[in-house]
């Protein structure tokens, strides 16, 4: 069996998905995570600003409970000092799971864009005659999709948020455009 210099075994498309996935596990939480973890954070889970604000808060407030052991106060002050610190509280937990809703609102966004751009190739691939153009658009397919699957690799819990029936959409049209015989230029 010979081979000719210089080719690959794997075919020139496999390439891209194997970058893609080692990619994903290189950026998620078992190598990136692991290493640096307010970087990963910052990355993938997004919301930096908020979560730092509200553990600075809880830090704050720790160390003002502790300063109150050695005070006199009387019973309703106390009281009344806790739930102003609660009250402050409350709202800086809730600022903080709203940035991280739009934030992950904002992973989605990006995942199902660039899967809605790899089936926009795939439809252009299809109706394309053979040739270079056409090679061209499939690169750029199998690119994309290696991108999504290192983001999905990189953060697996935002493939649960999508919901199914977008992924059922996508399937669909991708049969179409693979099943349904085309009209081709020679």
């Amino acid at each position: 069996m010979s081979e000719t210099p210089g080719a690959s075994r794997f075919p020139g498309d496999l390439w891209l998905p194997l970058a893609g996935l080692v990619a994903g596990i290189l950026l998620g939480p078992a190598v990136l995570g692991q290493l640096a973890p307010s970087t990963y954070r910052a990355w993938f889970v997004g919301a930096a600003e908020e979560r730092a604000r509200l553990e600075a808060w809880r830090e704050r407030r720790a160390s003002a409970l502790e300063g109150l052991d050695g005070k006199r106060m009387d019973r309703a002050n106390l009281e009344a000092w806790k739930q102003t610190l609660s009250k402050r509280g409350e709202t800086l937990r809730a600022d903080a799971r709203r940035a991280i809703r739009e934030s992950r609102r904002g992973r989605l966004g990006r995942l199902r864009a660039i899967l809605l751009a790899a089936l926009a190739f795939v439809v252009f691939e299809a109706i394309t005659p053979a040739g270079p153009r056409r090679r061209r658009l499939a690169a750029a397919r199998t690119a994309l999709l290696s991108i999504w699957l290192a983001l999905v690799v990189a953060r697996p819990a935002d493939l649960a948020a999508v919901p199914w029936a977008f992924f059922a959409g996508l399937v669909a049209i991708a049969l179409v455009a693979a099943l349904v015989p085309l009209r081709r230029a020679a």
